[in-house]
């Protein structure tokens, strides 16, 4: 542990490491760089990156990367971090082997790497051995959650770690914490909604210019809205993952593998254009429902003039209704490497204010 707290000039830094050197992990640096003065004047922050993992290994200097080192590495190409030379450095061949030389209390690990839906690795593993040796962490990684909401968040709150997770869903969005905080001591009823970009770009095509599932989701891909393995998106994977995570947060988790999935895969031309005649479209909807138990991703018919069939692009809409039938409309960026990463910066900030203020 670090000696008092210091205010001013010489206020307490709050040490990060990044586990995961993507896209995400690389505008989260960006990010740092970018906010670094407007959180230590606006909120007293004094944040620096001291460690940095991707598939080549972990390197970390205790006293943290310079602005042009941060720099520099965000040039370097993916999955050789470990094989540069950087004076000054700790090299690992393992994540989790860096965490005994990181600040208890004093660190926030975020791990973004890729989502795994069969047993969370290797982010679980990251998870529950940061917690065990008191570093607050900070996710974008659905797979633990969706498999193992209820221990994962269990073990954080065991070792009294802060332990943060909204750009698990609507990555652009605060939806996590608008359900966790804006309805804190009332009753949600259900969620429900558009949260997958991809599947909603192919049934926009499939609707506006009258093409079969196949070319909608060839030009998906080179649009940049599918990946060449679409399977997450189209077979329901990715939106069943955060659907899974909403029902976590709500108190109810029902694992990833417990939610009913229609792939979209079964959705027909004739059927698209049958509701557009009937003045439908249908949409790849997500919904959870607390009176049911019950979670599913599958095509519905919306109709064609209400706010959930206008959403494009990678925007992404929920509807939550609670309390006897209130519903609220939350519409917003669904993800991206720059949204997710503000909103991971965000989450970083919130951990970072309470330790400092402890």
């Amino acid at each position: 542990m670090r000696g008092p707290k210091p205010f001013g000039k010489g206020m307490m830094p709050i040490d990060i490491c990044v586990i995961g050197f993507g896209n995400i992990g690389r505008e989260f640096v960006r990010q740092i760089l970018n906010y670094s003065e407007f959180l230590r004047k606006k909120h007293g922050l004094n944040l620096k990156i001291v460690g940095l993992a991707d598939s080549s290994g972990t390197i970390v200097r205790k006293n943290g990367f310079s602005k042009n080192e941060l720099l520099k590495l965000l040039t370097v190409p993916r999955g050789s971090l470990a094989k540069i030379s950087v004076s000054g450095v700790k090299k690992f061949v393992k994540a989790v082997e860096a965490f005994d030389s990181l600040e208890p209390e004093e660190t926030i690990v975020i791990e973004v790497t890729p989502s795994n839906y069969v047993d969370g690795e290797p982010a679980k593993t990251h998870l529950l051995e940061a917690f065990k040796r008191g570093l607050h962490v900070v996710t974008a990684n659905k797979g633990p959650l969706a498999l193992y909401f209820n221990e994962i968040v269990e073990e954080s709150r065991r070792n009294n770690v802060e332990f943060r997770f909204k750009a698990t869903v609507m990555a652009g969005t605060p939806l996590i914490d608008y359900l966790r905080y804006g309805y804190f001591g009332r009753k949600v009823e259900k969620v429900y909604g558009i949260i997958n970009a991809t599947t909603n770009y192919i049934l926009n095509k499939m609707y506006e210019e009258e093409i079969g599932f196949e070319e909608a989701l060839r030009k998906a891909q080179v649009e940049g809205y599918a990946e060449p393995d679409p399977s997450l998106d189209v077979d329901g994977w990715d939106p069943a993952a955060k659907i899974s995570i909403i029902s976590g947060v709500l108190g109810n988790h029902i694992p990833i593998h417990n939610v009913v999935k229609v792939s979209l895969r079964e959705t027909t031309l004739d059927e698209v254009l049958k509701a557009k005649r009937e003045g439908y479209m249908i949409k790849y909807i997500a919904s959870y429902d607390r009176l049911t138990g019950e979670a599913r991703v599958e095509p519905k018919r919306v109709k064609a003039d209400s706010y959930m069939a206008k959403v494009s692009g990678s925007r992404n809409l929920v509807v939550v209704e609670s309390d006897g039938g209130l519903k609220t409309v939350i519409e917003g960026p669904g993800g991206g490497p720059k949204p997710t990463a503000l909103i991971i910066l965000s989450d970083v900030a919130l951990i970072a204010a309470k330790v400092v203020n402890k």
